[in-house]
């Protein structure tokens, strides 16, 4: 049986990963610019080892996470957790999807420009 992380906790790191991404995003108004642009957007990531589901949903210059989403997701991203770091620090992104173990459905470029927004933040 595959391990389960703890609902309360899984809620607290979510809740302080959500802080420290839009504390950075406090000091980066170009960023939020950038990701007002992506607000209509919902990105799904599906880790498999260890096993998470994390949806990211920008809006008004901010991101929010969630462990359970319902709704339409514009990408959708499954991989083991290596993968997930390896396309967070990739300098092309686009290679990093197309060359990599990461298994993406739907729209790969607000997925992109994601990416991009999040590793130009400074996050100590």
């Amino acid at each position: 049986m595959t391990p389960v992380l703890d609902p309360t906790l899984h809620t607290a790191v979510f809740a302080a990963v959500e802080r420290v991404v839009n504390q950075a995003l406090e000091l980066a108004p170009a960023g939020r610019k950038r990701l007002n642009e992506l607000s209509d957007c919902v990105f799904a990531m599906h880790c498999t080892a260890p096993p998470l589901e994390v949806y990211l949903q920008p809006g008004d210059g901010r991101v929010r996470l969630m462990g359970f989403y319902d709704g339409p997701v514009t990408a959708s991203v499954r991989g083991v957790a290596s993968d997930f770091a390896e396309l967070a620090t990739a300098a092309d992104p686009t290679a990093a999807l197309i060359n990599g173990n990461l298994e993406l459905k739907g729209d790969s470029a607000p997925l992109i420009e994601l990416q991009k927004i999040i590793t130009a933040l400074d996050i100590d």
